[in-house]
């Protein structure tokens, strides 16, 4: 038979170089394999794949042919019977099928793709995972009728080939109308749209699939915080200090048809490249059993975040499984590098000068509200030329002054508030036991049509005078200012610095440059250690792309050091707490842990470091009850003698 689509006799068939499919007129999709392994079995004269709604079932189609698409030349076979579809695209040369699913009935129903005896396993996980991660069940009703829902599936053959579909799914067993039952991949589809489903494919005897459940399991470290998760399957809370006993293991079960003989590792890399430790051994697991993959007890010995990265090779060298959750290590030990200069606080001190020897020239745009909220939009001058807006939330019905909550973001564009019937402000979220002002760093009114790009913290990296962050940093500073000028409103011993990301370290600038700020919340603050994103280095960003021509990366490492909020940090004299996730994927936790480390003004009990176990960029559970017992002590009278912690 040759290689493409083939329509001879009321069958349907297409061979690629390792798939092939075959349709019935009157019947539907009888056959699909890999590599000559059969993934589906139909019942006699039925389809392999049937649409079932409720309890009753669609398995018959009255015609099987053939179409072309315009717009690519292609062939597309399909089924329909006039209200149902089924139609494959073949996208070969790449391992890739396409399936598309409609059906004429505004009821929703599920295509059942009926399992093949010899396949003997399915994974199930979200769209993205590998393989060896994915939850594994057996298709059987008699080992595993659980129904088990996912975003992709891997089915697996005896034989070695494998079938992925991607899409929104379930996997379990059902009974058919002959009282049959069959395992089953269930495929949920809308009624009167398109469905579309993707497939990949293998032939092969690949290992991995057939590892499953690998794990970390790590003892010996802190327990997780109330509310935590762990960052990976069985990491736990990964901060650990000297002295505790750390064991690092990898746990997992062999699910293949003979025995496998394989490698496994662990490797903690430092962030600044150094190798922390590297443990490697010969593992050998059984069918069915489950199995200490490795087990040891690293030399932790390096100061400050690493990544830990757990692998599984099988006996060719192929990696099977791969993944990895950051640590920290003695978070007390721990010092930066120092990079703040001689000079700094004299660049700052005569940078703020020159920023007061302007007029604040204060003006009011623009006031409306509503029953909860008085908005105010203020404009005042900055450094050199520039002149910035910003937004003022102020809670009505509370007794003056007020205490105020100072934040700010390069991406706030607005108010950010909700309009319902012609009232703004109905939804406002700030907490409404303080005034809230926000200035807009980058020059823009609250309702521009037009908003300048957010020119980012790297550029352009002319000096140190005209760099933006001298202007952002002013802002901050000048912010204070006009607090200070809004007379009985606000309570000026009461001056919350706060802020998340590029807004946490303009948190931690804000209280650097200004003493009256009353305590300051930086959550996963970024851009912290320049320096070490101009070097090569995992950590490396893109600055080192960004070297002004004529400019020696050893003088913007200078120009920069100004800007790092780490080297700002010396000079915060309130409390201060810093909530990071270990595992944060956007801002490294290392920049943040630097931050809390040159908090050196302040005595241990008025800064706190809260690391969670997350992944996420932002809202460490440790760092959120922190911030919120601050915000909690400020409005109750912190400040002025009362609510103190």
């Amino acid at each position: 038979m040759r290689l493409g689509w083939c329509a001879d006799g009321g069958r349907l068939r297409y061979r690629g170089d390792l798939v092939e499919l075959e349709a019935v007129t009157d019947v539907g999709w009888v056959r699909l394999a890999v590599g000559g392994r059969e993934f589906l079995r139909a019942p006699q004269g039925s389809a392999a794949m049937v649409f079932r709604r409720g309890e009753a079932f669609v398995s018959r189609f009255s015609d099987a042919g053939l179409t072309v698409t315009e717009r690519n030349v292609l062939r597309v076979g399909d089924v329909r019977d006039g209200v149902y579809l089924q139609q494959f695209h073949c996208l070969d040369p790449s391992p890739r099928l396409r399936l598309n699913v409609g059906f004429n009935d505004a009821r929703d129903h599920d295509l059942l793709l009926l399992l093949n005896d010899g396949v003997r396993l399915v994974r199930v996980g979200p769209a993205e995972d590998h393989a060896a991660a994915m939850r594994a069940v057996a298709p059987s009703g008699s080992v595993d009728a659980a129904r088990v829902e996912g975003e992709a599936a891997i089915l697996v053959h005896e034989g070695g080939a494998w079938l992925r579909v991607t899409g929104p799914l379930w996997t379990g067993t059902v009974t058919l109308p002959d009282g049959e039952r069959r395992g089953c991949v269930g495929l949920p589809c809308r009624g009167f749209a398109a469905n579309t489903f993707e497939f990949t494919y293998g032939a092969g005897d690949f290992a991995g699939h057939w590892l499953a459940g690998v794990r970390f399991d790590v003892t010996g470290g802190p327990p997780l915080p109330e509310g935590e998760r762990e960052p990976t399957g069985g990491a736990g809370m990964p901060v650990y200090a000297p002295g505790d006993a750390v064991r690092m293991g990898l746990r997992g079960q062999w699910l293949g048809p003979a025995a496998f003989d394989g490698t496994a590792e662990i490797e903690i890399v430092h962030m600044d490249g150094r190798l922390h430790a590297l443990h490697r051994q010969p593992v050998r697991l059984d069918p069915a059993t489950p199995a200490t993959v490795l087990d040891f007890a690293p030399d932790l010995h390096l100061g400050g975040p690493s990544d830990v990265w757990g692998r599984v090779f099988d006996a060719a060298g192929r990696l099977l499984w791969a993944d990895r959750f950051r640590m920290v290590y003695d978070i007390e030990g721990y010092e930066p590098e120092d990079t703040r200069r001689d000079d700094h606080d004299a660049f700052w001190a005569r940078t703020l000068e020159e920023m007061r020897s302007r007029s604040l020239d204060l003006r009011e745009e623009r006031r409306f509200g509503n029953e909860q909220w008085e908005f105010v939009e203020l404009s005042f001058n900055v450094l050199g030329e520039r002149r910035v807006h910003a937004m003022l939330f102020l809670p009505r019905n509370l007794p003056r002054p007020l205490p105020v909550v100072i934040t700010a973001h390069p991406n706030t564009l607005g108010w950010g508030l909700s309009e319902q019937g012609g009232v703004y402000g109905s939804k406002v979220t700030r907490d409404g036991r303080f005034a809230w002002f926000v200035p807009l760093i980058r020059g823009h009114r609250p309702d521009a049509e037009f908003v300048p790009f957010n020119v980012p913290w790297w550029g352009p990296l002319g000096d140190r005078e005209t760099y933006e962050g001298r202007y952002w940093f002013s802002t901050m500073a000048r912010s204070v200012d006009a607090l200070a000028e809004l007379g009985g409103e606000i309570d000026l011993r009461r001056i919350v610095a706060k802020g998340g990301s590029q807004g946490g370290a303009l948190a931690l600038v804000t209280a650097a440059l200004d003493d009256r700020v009353c305590c300051c919340l930086a959550d996963c603050p970024s851009h912290g250690e320049l320096a070490r994103a101009l070097r090569p280095g995992p950590l490396t960003r893109s600055y080192r792309s960004r070297v002004p021509e004529g400019m020696a990366p050893a003088d913007l490492e200078r120009m920069l050091s100004y800007f790092d909020p780490v080297n700002h940090c010396p000079s915060v004299r309130c409390p201060t707490v810093i909530g990071h996730n270990v595992g944060d994927t956007t801002v490294h936790i290392g920049g943040g842990l630097a931050m809390y480390k040159r908090l050196t003004a302040l005595p241990a009990d008025r800064k706190w470091f809260c690391p969670g176990a997350g992944t996420s960029h932002a809202n460490s559970a440790p760092g959120s009850r922190k911030m919120r017992e601050w915000m909690d002590a400020v409005a109750n009278g912190w400040g002025t003698g009362t609510g103190d912690l």
